[in-house]
Parts: structure tokens; sequence; C-alpha cells
């Protein structure tokens, strides 16, 4: 049956335009519809990025973790080997003090021909200064270990900071698609209606 058939003349025109405006109402939420889909889409893939970034933000704070310790570790190495350093200087102290002693005992025997221990007393020269570098090569080495493990340690905390603000854009993203599914679903409603 058609409008003129179903209605008396004087609501005709009312009822042709609310069927118009139904139908522009109609599109128009088909339209809105399509588009908070589309953005829901959007923040969901985006959500997922952060997630990722999350993961491998926690798996990069946990190697930085083991590298603290490593750093940690190696500063008591570096303590000890200070310690080991100062002992290796007192000995070389008491070694070049016995050197001196035995040089100044041996002194007036090799005037009258006595036959010295020469080649002793330079291998304990020779160990003397080995063992030296060997320790200053050795301090050295651990002095640029460390600077390595301060740079790592920095990264921890630079890490932690990122995580936190992968945290709150994660918890904007949910609120947002809260809002975006709570406004679809009012859209749906009046659409059917």
């Amino acid at each position: 049956m058609t409008v003129a058939e179903l209605y008396p003349p004087c609501d005709q025109n009312r009822v042709l335009f609310l069927q118009q405006m139904n139908r522009n109402y109609s599109f128009e939420s088909s339209v809105q519809i399509q588009t908070l889909r589309e953005h829901l889409d959007q923040l969901q893939r985006e959500n997922s990025d952060l997630k990722q970034m999350i993961i491998e933000n926690e798996l990069n704070k946990n190697a930085l973790e083991k590298q603290n310790k490593m750093f940690e570790q190696t500063l008591q190495q570096k303590e000890q080997l200070k310690k080991q350093l100062f002992e290796t200087e007192d000995k070389l102290f008491k070694t070049e003090t016995e050197l001196r002693i035995l040089k100044e005992t041996y002194l007036p025997f090799e005037n009258q021909g006595a036959q010295i221990p020469k080649l002793s007393l330079t291998q304990i020269q020779k160990e003397k200064e080995n063992t030296r570098e060997q320790m200053k090569m050795e301090v050295a080495a651990q002095n640029a270990n460390i600077e390595g493990l301060e740079l790592l340690k920095s990264q921890i905390s630079k890490s932690e900071f990122i995580a936190q603000e992968c945290y709150r854009e994660m918890k904007k993203i949910r609120d947002r698609e809260d809002r975006e599914e709570e406004t679809l679903l009012i859209s749906k409603v009046k659409c059917e209606k």
C-alpha cells in the first residue's frame, strides 16, 4: 500500500518527509558506523604494537638487569684487583729491598773475584717488572669494562621510563576503545530504531 492509501492528505507530506529523514539518518549512521569500525581497528593495531613494544622492553630490561649484575661483579673484581695490586706492590717493594741488600752483601766479594748469582738477580728484576705491568694492564681493562657497564646501567633507567610511557599510552588507547565501542553501540541502537 502507498502513503496516499494509508494516510489522509493532510499527513501525507509529513510522512514522506519523515521517511526521507529516516533514509538520510540511516545512511549517515551506516557511514558513521563504518568510520568508527575503521578507527577501532586502527586503535587495536596500535594497541597490539604497544603490547609488542612492552614485551620487547621487558626482554631488554631483563637483559640489562643481568648486565647490571655483571657490572656489580666487575666492581667486586676491580676491588679484588686493587687489593692484589697493593699486595703485589708491597711484595715488589720487599723484593727491591732484598735486591738492594743482596747487592750490598755481594758487592764486597765481587771485588775479590767471588761468583755472584747475577742471573738470579736479573730474573727476579724481570719478574718484578713483568708482574707490575701485568697488574696495570688488568686494572686498565677492568676500568674499561666498568665504563661500558655504567652505560648499560643508564640504559636500564631509560628502558624503565619507556615501559612506563608505553603503559600510559596503552591505558589511553583502551579508554579510547571503550568510548568508541560505546559510541558504536549507541549508533547501532539508533539505526535499528
